[in-house]
């Protein structure tokens, strides 16, 4: 399986720093789930917990690879639970998340990077579950991008490399960078999704699978029922 695949190189990366994949995952979960039962009143607690893992940038990408696994499988409104997530990302971002006060932020932009590019690695095998998963990540990151220091491009490089091109090929690779921008749109407004997407320099059709070249955009966009009409 394609997870089996990220969770191995995201233990290589732990395991070379000292701290198991295993530890990080079982730990983020815990607090992930601690954190959602409780909701706002939680938000300082749960970035303590991940503050007290101690965890280089790299290992802290796992974090997140981690929290929206556990996320995936909650019920009730995942929408709900996905812009928690965000809150506490944002929050880790923030100096108010330095236990110290005054501090550095727990979270940097590398962390947020690292930790787009593990959520995107597990979106096929998330999307095996919950069909609805390419919708709520792109939310969660569009956010990220609008609110904190991800970059589309980044995220771009993430969708075409991971599965070993397959997330694009077969995958939701573009109808997740389609649920980026719509969130944009619907967040900020249409002026800022196409902007991103010009400083990005990602070319949608290019992000079209086996499956859709023949038909090609705007086929593909009418079928997942994505109004991307400002781009043109």
């Amino acid at each position: 399986k394609v997870e089996a695949k990220v969770e191995a190189a995201q233990g290589a990366a732990a395991a070379a720093e000292g701290v198991s994949a295993e530890h990080i995952e079982k730990k983020t979960k815990a607090l992930t789930l601690e954190y959602y039962g409780l909701k706002e009143a939680g938000l300082k607690e749960a970035a303590l917990c991940v503050a007290e893992l101690k965890l280089a940038p790299a290992q802290q990408g796992a974090v997140l690879g981690a929290m929206a696994k556990a996320t995936y499988t909650q019920k009730g409104d995942l929408s709900a639970l996905f812009k928690l997530m965000g809150d506490l990302v944002l929050h880790l971002l923030s100096r108010e998340s330095c236990a110290e006060g005054g501090g550095s932020p727990v979270f940097g932009e590398e962390a947020v990077a690292n930790g787009a590019v593990a959520i995107i690695g597990r979106l096929t095998d998330a999307c095996d579950d919950l069909p609805r998963a390419p919708e709520l990540v792109g939310a969660l990151l569009a956010r990220l991008m609008l609110e904190g220091p991800l970059k589309l491009a980044g995220v771009g490089k993430a969708v075409k490399e991971a599965d070993e091109g397959d997330l694009v090929e077969w995958g939701p690779g573009l109808l997740l960078v389609c649920q980026i921008l719509r969130a944009v749109a619907n967040s900020a407004d249409e002026a800022k999704a196409k902007a991103l997407l010009d400083e990005s320099g990602l070319k949608l059709d290019e992000l079209l699978g086996a499956d859709d070249k023949e038909a090609g955009l705007a086929a593909f966009l009418e079928k997942k029922k994505i109004d991307l009409a400002f781009l043109a």
